[in-house]
């Protein structure tokens, strides 16, 4: 499904760790009397969400700029990602194609860009 690959070159995981959600694909009703009914919608695969920061280099901040309008059109594309968790590349996309970024520094060495990644499971 997914053609672009998220950028690698000077990028690196900024935190130690990255926060995950597992949201089943659960339609829950709730009741007027009683216990609310759940049931499956759709498909028994579920997604999960990472929230993850990486920092790039002032050199490498403009390419993922790029990568993210051009490649995955404003972050609403698929995209390859390498999951940290088991290793393996999964079909992934940022939710809602929103991120945060910062500087690092005064001198605008480095970028933080936050984000939210979903992948199906």
């Amino acid at each position: 499904m997914a053609s672009e690959t998220f950028p690698s070159d000077g990028t690196r995981i900024w935190q130690k760790s990255v926060t995950a959600r597992s949201i089943a694909n659960i339609l829950r009703t709730e009741m007027e009397n009683g216990v609310p009914k759940q049931s499956i919608r759709g498909s028994r695969r579920h997604r999960l969400e990472f929230d993850v920061a990486y920092r790039f280099s002032a050199a490498d901040w403009p390419d993922f700029k790029d990568w993210w309008r051009d490649d995955i059109n404003n972050g609403s594309d698929w995209f390859n990602w390498d999951d940290a968790e088991d290793g393996l590349t999964k079909d992934a996309r940022i939710v809602g194609g929103n991120y945060t970024y910062r500087p690092v520094n005064p001198m605008q060495t480095a970028w933080i860009a936050e984000f939210t990644v979903e992948v199906m499971s």
